[in-house]
């Protein structure tokens, strides 16, 4: 009788052993799910970090173009205004020649004006002002185009710190 039981609780020990063995074996399994999803999880995580890298270098590109685009404006109205004081400058010679010259034009002194330096200047002047409009439209672009991409980085930069 006495060995029966040991038996028993032998064959109870065994049965136990097995339902802890299979739990474990469950367990593991678990975790090497849940180790796969973390792996996962991390390879996004990098894969959207190097996109937000990338996306604040092609801001950083450009905050530069519009440097540069800011630059030309500046220098493009720099040089509209030394035309602007050229023109008036030769207006002023222009009206004291023609006081000198008196009311009437004949075709060669029409001539004349056409090849003076001033009418080159007022030429040239219309073309830079059609440029100066132009650029200035385009800076306006891309200044909305920047802050679109610097909204998108920040909420990236967000998303990734979180």
């Amino acid at each position: 009788m006495q060995k029966s039981m040991h038996v028993q609780e032998l064959e109870s020990a065994e049965i136990k052993c097995a339902y802890l063995e299979e739990k474990l074996q469950s367990q593991l399994q678990v975790m090497e799910t849940q180790a796969q999803y973390l792996k996962q999880s991390s390879s996004a995580s990098k894969s959207i970090l190097k996109n937000s890298n990338a996306s604040i270098n092609h801001l950083q590109i450009i905050q530069l173009k519009q440097q540069i685009y800011d630059t030309n404006i500046k220098i493009i109205r720099e040089s509209q205004l030394s035309i602007n004081e050229a023109e008036r400058e030769l207006r002023e010679l222009e009206e004291q020649e023609q006081t000198r010259l008196g009311p009437v034009l004949f075709k060669s002194q029409v001539e004349h004006v056409e090849k003076s330096p001033a009418y080159y200047l007022r030429q040239q002047n219309k073309v830079l002002s059609k440029k100066v409009f132009i650029l200035e439209q385009q800076i306006q672009h891309y200044t909305e185009l920047l802050q679109k991409i610097v909204v998108k980085a920040n909420n990236t930069i967000q998303k990734v710190s979180k």
